[in-house]
């Protein structure tokens, strides 16, 4: 069994240190040691009756882009 780090040795660990353990701690993890809160099954379940009730794809990302650069254009001249 590997040695367990403590509160204070990982105090003393950099930013990129501890970054780097964490890695290390969710990459030996499986999917299926970390299953899914139930309540991400309540939005799924939510999100497929909203697709199912109006199956329309939206709009291109092109589209959406444009309309928000657009509305950002029309707020920044209100804001002056």
């Amino acid at each position: 069994m590997a040695t367990l780090i403590t509160e204070s040795q990982l105090a003393q660990l950099s930013m990129d240190e501890r970054v780097q353990l964490l890695e290390l701690v969710l990459n030996s993890l499986s999917p299926d040691e970390l299953p899914a809160p139930s309540w991400h099954d309540a939005i799924i379940d939510e999100r497929v009756k909203r697709m199912e009730a109006d199956p329309q794809p939206g709009i291109a990302w092109a589209d959406a882009r444009e309309m928000l650069r657009k509305r950002r254009a029309a707020n920044a001249r209100t804001d002056s």
